[in-house]
């Protein structure tokens, strides 16, 4: 009944039959039909009026849009005929919704079919075909069975006999059921070839609908390779540029070797004498004056100067250039080698995490809202040294806003500077959560526990296989 009236069953249509003993005033039928008082009196009973006949001198029949009335003595034997004939009104007051309903099945994919013509013009356009395919499907399974139904009750169909009474014979004539069950036969005929065309019509939308899937993955495919062609041009100009960056490193560290080594070495070829005419090396410290004298003979080797001077460029590029990149890059998201992820799916104090975040040095904060849901993701940075052992690890955090649970934690550590195995990062992380009232120490607990005896199983699982 959702189906054909679709999801308005309450106020679907219902057909009446009223039978009185008498009426009044009594009088021909035809005389009820005089759009006025008489006649609105009834319209309120069985609607619209189309016709009054005389069954019999006492009984009278009126029919109407939503109903029909018959009023005269001994009215009670109508009853068969009328439940006969109010069968076939119900079957094919059903049948005309049922029509309806075919029609709205065939918009639907109508539309279907105009949003897969048009599917490059609207980004959410399979979604939207998917979901009108889904209902379609529904409706056309649901319609099926409904006419098979029909067809059934078709088949079992029986009508009373009149008999000799001719007031029986004459409203037998005048409804006619026989008449209406032909048709209701010929009108289901062609229900079932509409739902028959629906059907295939689906198949062939189905097909079209995995034709365009295969073309918009060919398209993501394509443009993959295009960013990726894209990437690969952006990493061989990066190596391009690292590599002159180093050639003036080299040159820029080479220049100042160069002038210390000058400054330092080659004193004696300045004219800094004092004057009293004292040599200038003579003023420096007693213990520099002997060292500068021997590399100052050194030098006079050929070939010797040039090899202390590339020496002496090496090893201050590797003592300040190696050094200071170390310090600048300690803290870089190149470092964070160590990934641990973990999936928790647990309640918690929405208030308490907002406290507790308040401590925190948040990197980063990203909100999404998807079917009534509201996820929220928090990026932050820890600073206790000594509690983390080592270099602090940065955090990701992902739970849910509306239902109050920590979904997901992500922790990315430096593997070389951290001495924690993923079940201390992970106990650690649930303490903490304990401690701010985030969560209960019940729960905090619990979890633990349960990760732990998950890891013990696999331990146990890998020692047969190393030992075969």
């Amino acid at each position: 009944l959702d189906v054909v009236f679709y999801g308005d069953r309450e106020s679907r249509d219902k057909f009446n039959i009223v039978l009185s003993e008498m009426i009044n005033p009594k009088m021909n039928a035809e005389l009820y039909l005089d759009s006025a008082e008489h006649e609105s009196e009834i319209k309120q009973v069985i609607g619209d009026t189309y016709s009054a006949h005389n069954l019999s001198e006492d009984d009278i029949l009126i029919v109407g849009k939503i109903g029909l009335m018959i009023s005269g003595r001994g009215c009670a034997r109508f009853e068969p005929i009328l439940i006969s004939y109010l069968t076939m009104i119900c079957r094919e007051r059903f049948v005309k919704y049922f029509y309806s309903r075919v029609f709205l099945m065939d918009e639907s994919l109508r539309k279907i079919r105009h949003l897969i013509n048009h599917f490059d013009e609207d980004p959410n356009s399979i979604d939207a075909i998917r979901k009108l395919m889904s209902e379609v499907s529904r409706g056309v399974i649901l319609l099926d069975e409904c006419l098979l139904y029909i067809e059934e009750s078709l088949v079992h169909c029986a009508f009373a006999s009149p008999g000799p009474d001719a007031a029986l014979q004459n409203l037998a004539g005048i409804l006619n059921a026989g008449v209406l069950f032909e048709s209701l036969k010929r009108r289901v005929a062609d229900l079932r070839k509409n739902v028959k065309g629906a059907s295939v019509e689906l198949v062939s939308i189905q097909k079209m609908t995995t034709v365009i899937t295969d073309t918009q993955q060919g398209k993501v495919q394509e443009i993959m390779n295009q960013n990726n062609a894209k990437l690969f041009d952006m990493h061989r100009h990066l190596e391009e540029s690292m590599a002159n960056v180093d050639i003036l490193k080299s040159l820029i560290s080479g220049i100042f070797a160069m002038e210390l080594f000058d400054r330092l070495f080659v004193v004696g070829h300045y004219d800094l004498s004092a004057p009293d005419g004292t040599s200038a090396v003579s003023l420096l410290p007693a213990i520099v004056e002997p060292i500068l004298i021997i590399i100052k003979g050194i030098l006079v080797i050929p070939g010797a100067g040039v090899a202390m001077l590339l020496l002496f460029w090496y090893v201050l590029g590797m003592v300040w250039y190696t050094r200071s990149k170390r310090s600048l890059t300690s803290r870089t998201a190149a470092k964070l080698n160590m990934i641990l992820r973990y999936t928790f799916n647990l309640p918690i104090s929405l208030k308490k995490l907002q406290e507790l975040m308040q401590y925190k040095y948040i990197e980063s904060e990203d909100l999404e809202r998807e079917s009534g849901h509201t996820i929220k993701t928090i990026v932050y940075n820890e600073v206790d040294v000594l509690k983390w052992r080592g270099q602090p690890p940065r955090v990701e955090l992902v739970y849910d806003e509306t239902s109050r649970f920590l979904l997901k934690v992500s922790f990315h550590l430096n593997r070389s500077e951290t001495r924690l195995t993923p079940q201390v990062v992970h106990d650690l992380f649930l303490e903490d959560l304990a401690l701010a009232h985030v969560i209960s120490r019940d729960q905090s607990k619990a979890v633990i526990k349960r990760n732990r005896i998950v890891e013990d199983s696999e331990e146990t699982t890998k020692e047969p296989l190393t030992a075969s």
